[in-house]
């Protein structure tokens, strides 16, 4: 029989992040997301727990850790608009990667940290490890590590851009213009059947190309530079540009 750690440790990189969010999960973390290989902006899960959006980077070292996962994951907070960081890893971390973490009010979750979060899950068995016994481990609860952090500037109820980690928050000015733009067409309908004019089929069309854009921009994560999320869907200048042009071109052709 093998340690879980000797063999977490021959792990890739994608093989210890999927393992990272399957303890996660165990451990009762919810909306477990794990970011895309590219792009991710030193991000590479997503994370719910109690209410706190956690961003977590996660490395797997034979060496300690140095300063530059912390500092990623510290920019992917504010990018991710979560409360916390986390720099996650199978080994340890330098002492400037420490003091910088604490200045940042970033989490270090190391080889010790995890071996625990693995034994609160339930063991190794639970992933599939046939292991010799574990030491004692530290049971003191997890929100015990989020007590030294200053939560005050960090959002209070932000919606995550990665697809599926929460529902977006309505922008109130977006859906007022949608439900403006709602009344035009039933304005404009109402004048077609009455007036038989095609400038009225125009006017609702025009109407309903603005109200398309506004109503979607009203549903799309706020600090989210696509329509449907972080890395899906239409860029958002770009679905504007194409409602603009077809209500343009609709009230040239009517």
């Amino acid at each position: 029989m093998v340690s879980i750690m000797s063999v977490i440790d021959q792990m890739s990189g994608l093989s210890f992040e999927y393992f990272c969010a399957n303890v996660l999960e165990k451990l009762g973390f919810s909306r477990v997301h794990v970011t895309p290989g590219t792009g991710d902006q030193g991000v590479d899960i997503l994370a719910v727990k109690d209410g706190i959006k956690y961003a977590i980077q996660c490395k797997n070292y034979a060496s300690p850790l140095g300063n530059t996962p912390v500092q990623e994951v510290a920019a992917g907070i504010q990018y991710y608009h979560c409360h916390v960081g986390v720099v996650m890893t199978n080994s340890h971390f330098t002492s400037g990667a420490i003091d910088l973490a604490k200045a940042t009010n970033v989490l270090l979750w190391d080889r010790e940290t995890l071996e625990t979060f693995i034994l609160r899950a339930g063991g190794p068995e639970v992933f599939g490890f046939r292991t010799t016994p574990e030491e004692d481990f530290d049971d003191s609860p997890l929100e015990d590590d989020l007590s030294d952090l200053d939560m005050e500037d960090n959002p209070d109820d932000p919606a995550f851009c990665a697809d599926g980690a929460s529902a977006p928050k309505r922008r109130k000015g977006m859906q007022g213009l949608a439900f403006f733009c709602y009344f035009g067409i039933v304005v404009g309908f109402i004048e077609l059947f009455v007036l038989r004019s095609l400038q009225m089929l125009g006017m609702a069309l025009f109407y309903l190309a603005f109200g398309v854009m506004f109503q979607v921009l009203a549903l799309s994560p706020k600090g989210c530079p696509r329509i449907l999320g972080r890395d899906t869907g239409l860029k958002k200048t770009t679905f504007v540009c194409i409602c603009v042009v077809a209500a343009c071109v609709v009230i040239l052709l009517i």
